[in-house]
Formats: structure tokens, C-alpha cells, sequence
């Protein structure tokens, strides 16, 4: 990679991964949980407090088996990160006869795991492939790294291995502090119950407050993190894609520079046209920013069986929805390079084109309100709250 140090986004990634692999390991402790839980009800229909005392004792147990691990899983993906790197730079033999035990490991580690239980396959499964998946981006990572010219390419290691680590501790600590607990007595708690989809939410003022006015701030803070020049290395894969991109499906021989004297510092080279500076609110970082931010502080309501997975429900929103505005980001790009390299003037199809792909974020609201109802619910809420005080100042009156 050429410009900003290519090991940025290792610094990035690699935390990003392990949170990945921490988030699998807890999501599979989840699924065994449940799973003792519904045998244990089929045995003893009537639940003691001794029994659930035990069971509380059992989850405790399971928080440090899960986070040994997450710690080996981890470990592994790391080492087949660093056997990429030194795959690329000298195509020792060493990596070609490890690389094989990393994901021998990550199949046995699995099984350790789940021997025991009942889980279903299908669970497993899932579990097995996202611990594959994360195995090979992680050599995609480090394999890529030596391949990369962007200068102070470290950060995006450095970033994202620790993001990574901690998200996979929180994860962890978020959904077993919730297992196994008992249900909030909504009867003494003078606060409002909403009821959607079966499920009952009910939050705290103070988290509230959180979402409206910690939302902003975290997601200036992720914009503007990325747009330090030593994150450009964002930049530089999305100008390496979609000059690709369209240089396949056009064939209009598009190129691309880094001058690093720009503020701006890579340039897409048209034919025939002017240069383009690539900006960091073209790689599409701010709509990802948003949701992310709203994904992040979205209330956690206290009912038990309503907020047991949403962690869960959180990084796949996430995930998913940065996805989706990255493509159709690239997408947008493409075409409206392909449109200025056919002689349209820039300024009309760079904002028509923008704003035309804004429906988007439209239909990501519609999918975050099926995979975390409580976003718009503690809107509701809140109207609950005021109408709810509302009332029992007209009854003091």
C-alpha cells in the first residue's frame, strides 16, 4: 500500500478480530446456557432459590472458561496473522507447515468447547465458521500488510487489536452478568413497560440520557479518528477498489496516486478528465459513524429475556450495516467516475448521485428496528416517561 503506514490497519484490524472471536466464544457460552437451563426445567419444573444461586455459581465458572478460550482462539489468530506477514516477506517454509495447525486448532478448540453439551448443530456450526472466518482474515491481514505502502501502516494494528480485546471483554461480561438471573419485579418499579414482539422493555432514565446526548459525541469522535492522515489508509483501499471496480466492469483506465504534499493525498487519474482528490467523507465513514454511534448507546432494556442477546443483535447490526453502505459507497463511486470520465460536469453528479444514494440509511433504519427494536423504542419510551409524570402531577393537583 502506498502512502499512510499500511501497519495502521493492523493497528485497526487486529483488535477488531479478536473482539470478533470474543463475541463467538460468548455467544456459544450463551447458546450452552440456555440450553442446561431448558434441561434442567424438564427435570425440576419448580426452580429453588438454592438452584438458582447454583446456577449463578456455574456462570461464573463459565465467564473464566470463556475467557481462557477466547484467549487461545485469540492467540491462534494472532500467530496465523504474524505467519502471513512473514509468508510475504520471505516465503520461508516455517509458515506453509503452521498455518495448517492453526486451523486443525480452531476445529479442536471448538469441540473442547461444546463436548458435553447438548447444543444443537446448528449452533455449532455457526460458532466453527465465524471462528474460521475470522482464522483467515487474519492472515488475509497480516499476508496484506508487507503489500501495503501507505506510511505509518502500524496504527491500524494498534487500533484495532486492543478495540477488538476490549470489545470481546465487554461482550463477555454484558452477557453473563445477564444469564441465569431472575426477572426484574416490574410491579414495584414505578417506571413504564413497553410490550412489543412478545418481549417487555423497560428503561433507565440515565441511559436515556446516554443515547441523546453521548450518541453525537461518539460519532464525531469515530469520524474524525479516521480522518487523521495517519488513518489514510481507509482512503487508500477504497480508491485501490474502486478504480478496480471500474476499471473491470468499464475498462476506462482509470489510475491512481498518492502525492502525500496534499491534504487530500490520493488522486484518482481519469482519462481525459481531471484529477480527483479523494476526501474522507467520500470513503462513506460518516454514515457508518452514525450507526455505529446508535448502535452503540442504544438503551439496554432491564427485563431479562429482552436484553439477554442484545449484544449480540448489536454487532450483527453493526456489522451488517457497515457493509451495506461500504458496497453501495464503492458503488457510488464507481458510477460517478464512470459518468465524469464520459464528460459530465463533476459537481452535478457528485452531489445528485450523493443524495440519491441517501435512501439507503432509509432502509438501514428499517433493518436496525428489526434487529435492535430498542433504538425507536426508547423514543417511545420517553414519550411514556413524560406522559406517565404528566399524569401523576394532575392527580397530586
Amino acid at each position: 500500500m502506498t502512502g499512510t503506514d499500511p501497519n495502521n490497519m493492523g493497528i485497526v484490524m487486529i483488535p477488531l478480530l479478536c473482539f470478533l472471536n470474543y463475541g463467538i466464544v460468548d455467544r456459544l457460552n450463551l447458546y450452552i446456557n440456555e440450553k442446561r437451563y431448558q434441561d434442567n426445567k424438564k427435570d425440576n419444573e419448580k426452580i429453588d432459590i438454592d438452584k438458582i444461586v447454583e446456577e449463578n455459581i456455574v456462570v461464573e465458572l463459565d465467564s473464566k472458561r470463556e475467557i481462557i478460550f477466547w484467549s487461545f482462539f485469540t492467540l491462534n489468530m494472532l500467530s496465523i496473522s504474524f505467519l502471513g506477514y512473514l509468508l510475504n516477506i520471505s516465503y520461508p517454509i516455517l509458515p506453509y507447515l503452521i498455518i495448517p495447525i492453526n486451523f486443525v486448532l480452531v476445529f479442536l478448540l471448538t469441540f473442547i468447547f461444546v463436548k458435553g453439551t447438548n447444543l444443537d448443530l446448528k449452533h455449532i456450526i455457526f460458532a466453527l465458521l465465524g471462528f474460521l472466518s475470522i482464522l483467515i482474515i487474519g492472515f488475509i491481514l497480516g499476508f496484506s500488510l508487507p503489500l501495503m505502502e501507505s506510511e505509518n501502516i502500524k496504527i491500524m494494528g494498534i487500533v484495532l487489536v486492543p478495540l477488538l480485546c476490549l470489545g470481546h471483554f465487554i461482550i463477555l461480561k454484558e452477557l453473563n452478568s445477564r444469564l441465569n438471573k431472575d426477572n426484574f419485579k416490574f410491579d414495584a418499579i414505578k417506571l413504564p413497560i413497553i410490550e412489543y414482539e412478545e418481549r417487555r422493555y423497560i428503561f433507565s432514565v440515565k441511559s436515556l440520557i446516554i443515547l441523546g446526548f453521548g450518541a453525537p459525541f461518539l460519532v464525531l469522535f469515530i469520524y474524525y479518528f479516521f480522518a487523521w492522515n495517519w488513518n489514510f489508509w481507509l482512503h487508500e483501499i477504497v480508491v485501490k477498489q474502486t478504480t478496480f471496480f471500474l476499471n473491470l466492469i468499464f475498462d476506462v483506465g482509470v489510475t491512481n496516486t498518492f502525492y502525500s504534499a496534499s491534504e487530500n493525498p490520493w488522486i484518482f487519474q481519469i482519462p481525459g478528465q481531471g484529477d480527483i482528490h479523494l476526501e474522507t467523507f467520500c470513503t462513506g465513514i460518516q454514515a457508518i459513524c452514525i450507526f455505529v454511534g446508535i448502535f452503540i448507546l442504544t438503551p439496554h432494556s432491564k427485563d431479562k429475556r429482552s436484553k439477554k442477546d442484545v449484544i449480540w443483535r448489536k454487532i450483527k447490526g453493526i456489522i451488517l450495516s457497515s457493509l451495506i453502505f461500504y458496497i453501495v459507497n464503492i458503488l457510488r463511486m464507481v458510477i460517478q467516475l464512470y459518468l465524469y470520465y464520459l464528460g459530465f460536469p463533476w459537481n452535478d453528479i457528485h452531489y445528485s448521485i450523493s443524495v440519491a444514494s441517501s435512501f439507503i440509511a432509509a432502509v438501514i433504519v428499517l433493518l436496525m428496528h428489526k434487529w435492535v427494536p430498542e433504538f425507536i423504542l426508547s423514543f417511545i419510551y420517553v414519550f411514556s416517561l413524560i406522559k406517565q409524570k404528566s399524569s401523576r402531577n394532575n392527580k397530586s393537583d
